[in-house]
């Protein structure tokens, strides 16, 4: 373990850094590029290459055995997602969205992500419907009270009528593989906090996991589970026992 680490140090020590957009997160691809490489967002308000990422992410959030096995998934993470800003440079086309790494990522490796291109095609074509949606909606569309209604809203910025985030931080559900729950407490805190017009408050997706005192069961399905560009880790159907002590 120290070996490994002394390594990453080793490596980290020759990487460049500058100062980064505000806009990226910790372990955010910032850019790729021909001459310098892909850099990342760091942990202190700076650019780093993929080696420094690498360590900064397994130091971070790897625990126990197993080190070599996430070393290994972390690293096609790494190289996928480098891989889709690559391409996107080839096309000359520039990405809509953040890629970034994430816990979870230590411990499932790339085999259900598919190839790299098509998550950019994806991306483009996502970029070309955008686009007529946008041509096909004014700024001046009439709400029932007679003012006029924005072309598009956001409720987690202040770009929506109440001029404020409703939205709770962002929760990681990491292994769990319960997004419904988390889907729900999500709902639950944004409704509330647009209703009362209060400052949102978390909820606990953990109570609805384990706090259930009904015996009652359901099945999930998710349609979108077999189509383009979703892991095949996620199943097209679930069972959840509410009995099941979470």
């Amino acid at each position: 373990m120290l070996v490994h680490v002394l390594s990453f140090v080793a490596a980290a020590s020759a990487a460049a850094s500058t100062t980064s957009a505000s806009s990226h997160t910790f372990a955010t691809l910032v850019e790729c590029t021909s001459a310098g490489g892909c850099l990342w967002q760091g942990k202190q308000n700076e650019l780093v290459n993929d080696q420094r990422i690498l360590h900064d992410m397994l130091v971070t959030y790897h625990r126990g055995d197993n080190y070599d096995v996430a070393k290994r998934n972390l690293k096609a993470h790494i190289e996928y997602i480098e891989a889709v800003y690559t391409h996107a440079n080839d096309m000359n086309h520039d990405m809509t969205i953040q890629l970034g790494l994430n816990p979870r990522h230590l411990y499932e490796d790339t085999a259900g992500l598919g190839d790299p291109l098509d998550a950019v095609l994806v991306n483009m074509q996502g970029k070309v419907i955008d686009r007529r949606l946008q041509a096909s909606t004014t700024s001046t569309s009439t709400a029932s009270g007679g003012g006029t209604l924005p072309a598009t809203l956001n409720w987690c910025t202040e770009n929506n009528p109440q001029k404020r985030s409703v939205c709770s931080e962002v929760k990681s559900q990491k292994l769990c593989g319960s997004c419904w729950a988390f889907a729900a407490t999500d709902l639950i805190e944004t409704a509330v906090s647009y209703t009362t017009k209060n400052a949102p408050v978390s909820l606990s997706s953990q109570q609805l996991l384990s706090c259930s005192t009904t015996a009652e069961v359901r099945t999930y399905t998710y349609c979108f589970a077999r189509s383009g560009n979703i892991p095949t880790w996620l199943e097209p159907s679930m069972k959840w026992d509410a009995t099941n002590k979470g």
